[in-house]
């Protein structure tokens, strides 16, 4: 065996394999890397090692997926959520809610429900200074709203929409101008609402005009196979 110096012990066990090696000097650190490849004992050892790291490696990347995956479906479920709060469905006839909330003291100094999607000028509820003003009311709403709490307690700027028509279906914003204790400044909310009324009558009378035309879709194409087999024969 050739002299491989103090900083080679591991080339000892490499022995059988030094004539595949170019001669080392007193220190070879880059031979160390193919000894155990040429050491049939360094590399058993290596092998399970090499394994298991692979295994890590491949659990950490399936983790990292299944993290991913689910903070995404947490989003989507977080996002649907919130969109069902902002939209409001009532069947015609009925009394629909279209809530707004701010801080819990807050004062209210003026409050404001609109119709986003209206052109007409005028508010569907206006409220200034602890009163309710229907003289600025659209004509279709009035008597038939007002708020869930009178007193205007706890930051609920909610109000209500009595006998709900289709018409009624639409955007509707709510303003609020409010001062909390402590603040010299005033601060506003907006929340934007969608109402949607169905009517349950004209829903079922659909469902069954659509029916009645898959059945008629039904016998005129029986009807045609018909002839055509009476052509054939």
């Amino acid at each position: 065996m050739p002299n491989t110096g103090l900083c080679c012990p591991l080339l000892v066990s490499a022995a059988p394999c030094w004539s595949l090696l170019p001669p080392a000097g007193p220190c070879c650190p880059l031979l160390v890397p193919a000894v155990h490849f040429l050491n049939p004992t360094l590399l058993e050892t290596a092998a399970p090692v090499v394994v298991k790291r692979k295994q890590r490696c491949f659990l950490l990347r399936r983790f990292k997926m299944s993290y991913r995956l689910f903070f995404w479906v947490l989003i989507c479920s977080v996002g649907s959520a919130a969109e069902e709060q902002r939209q409001v469905k009532v069947q015609r006839g009925q009394e629909a809610v279209l809530q707004c909330g701010g801080p819990a003291d807050a004062s209210v100094i003026l409050l404001e429900w609109t119709r986003l999607d209206l052109k007409a000028d005028g508010y569907v509820f206006f409220y200034r200074n602890k009163q309710f003003y229907e003289i600025y009311q659209l004509p279709s709403f009035h008597g038939r709203v007002a708020l869930v709490d009178p007193q205007v307690r706890g930051g609920d700027f909610s109000v209500f929409l009595r006998n709900a028509d289709i018409s009624d279906s639409g955007s509707y914003e709510c303003r609020v101008i409010i001062s909390t204790p402590g603040q010299t400044t005033h601060s506003e909310i907006k929340r934007v609402m969608e109402l949607k009324v169905t009517d349950p009558e004209l829903t079922a009378g659909r469902l069954r005009g659509g029916g009645s035309q898959s059945r008629a879709g039904g016998a005129v194409a029986a009807l045609a196979l018909i002839c055509l087999l009476l052509v054939v024969q």
